[in-house]
């Protein structure tokens, strides 16, 4: 809404083959100038990796001309330790500059979007006295933060919830190995942030303890997730009833699934629980992913898995891409 007011919004916009098809465009355009990228415009998976990496250096606010200023300073040291990888640098600052000027000349992207959205957001009449809510983030890449910096500026109020077990400050920090790093590492910056651009931070609000509610009815599971991440509690009388909690022992994964199975349909039939009411979770899904579809089809246990499964293989995709390909290839027999 904000670049539909204020201009910048028609321009076309490429997605990810779209970027693919550009970066292959400008390689074949200056073929003759690359020393190790001439060729591998052509290998599987490498335009790819390069978009990858463009569109991370974006995120990141690594310009052609910061990355040119680091050649300079770096380039001898790098071409006489390696004048392979000196070669491969060359290269990449060559294709990222004509890429992005290309980009900015005729073509938008999610990147972009976010650049206008910031030069743009104090022009921005629909940004009067709007109020803001930001949820769901652990983290933002610096051209993030920018985009939410101009929102502050701009608007009346910009209100941003981060889960997490304390307020940090900005001078702070945290553990890396903490288990709320990313979100209070990512308060950390934005308070930083705040700071420098003299933005007036008003009062942290810190939600009532989870473990109050969540777990009223469960001791166990409350004492359970209050150590998760920290030391085991020491005073084993101050531990609470431990019928909540069963650890069992199982010969394999496969007896383990059928003891997890033979559970969910006791608690169903005798306890009156739903099938909705139980969940079952692993640490590592591939382990346990065929075996619980066995077992779990076996048993007459409804479920569903949430995981991410590729389309590729799909009859319906399959279909397509050797329809296309008996065009492309004038009927090949893999392809028929």
């Amino acid at each position: 809404r904000v670049l539909q007011e204020t201009g910048g919004a028609l321009a076309p916009q490429l997605d990810e083959t779209g970027k693919k098809m550009l970066i292959y465009k400008v390689m074949h355009h200056m073929r003759n100038e690359l020393q190790v990228f001439a060729s591998s415009a052509e290998l599987t998976g490498f335009l790819d990796e390069l978009q990858t990496l463009f569109d991370e250096l974006k995120r990141y606010e690594v310009t052609p001309a910061l990355l040119s200023a680091h050649m300079r300073r770096y380039g001898e040291r790098w071409r006489a330790q390696s004048p392979a990888f000196a070669d491969k640098m060359n290269d990449l600052l060559r294709v990222y500059t004509t890429y992005e000027r290309t980009m900015r000349e005729r073509f938008r992207d999610a990147g972009e979007m976010l650049d206008l959205l910031c030069e743009h957001a104090e022009q921005a009449t629909v940004l009067d006295g709007a109020q803001i809510w930001i949820d769901g983030f652990n983290g933002f890449t610096p051209q993030e933060r920018a985009v939410v910096l101009a929102l502050m500026r701009r608007a009346a109020e910009v209100k941003m919830t981060l889960c997490l077990d304390r307020p940090y400050r900005a001078d702070e920090e945290p553990d890396e190995l903490d288990l709320f790093h990313p979100p209070a590492k990512t308060m950390c910056e934005l308070r930083r942030d705040m700071q420098e651009a003299n933005i007036a931070e008003r009062e942290v609000v810190i939600l009532p303890d989870p473990g109050q509610t969540r777990f009223a009815a469960n001791p166990m599971l409350r004492r359970l997730e209050s150590g998760l991440a920290g030391a085991p509690p020491s005073d084993e009388a101050s531990m609470p009833d431990a019928e909540a909690s069963r650890i069992v022992q199982a010969a394999n994964r496969r007896r383990e699934v059928e003891a997890a199975a033979r559970e969910m349909i006791r608690l169903v039939r005798d306890e009156n629980y739903r099938w909705k009411d139980i969940a079952v979770l692993t640490r590592n899904m591939e382990d346990y992913d065929d075996l619980m579809h066995t077992v779990f089809e076996d048993y007459g246990v409804p479920c569903f898995f949430d995981a991410k499964r590729s389309v590729m293989h799909h009859p319906l995709v399959e279909f397509i891409r050797s329809a296309v390909d008996i065009v492309r290839y004038n009927w090949r027999y893999d392809d028929v």
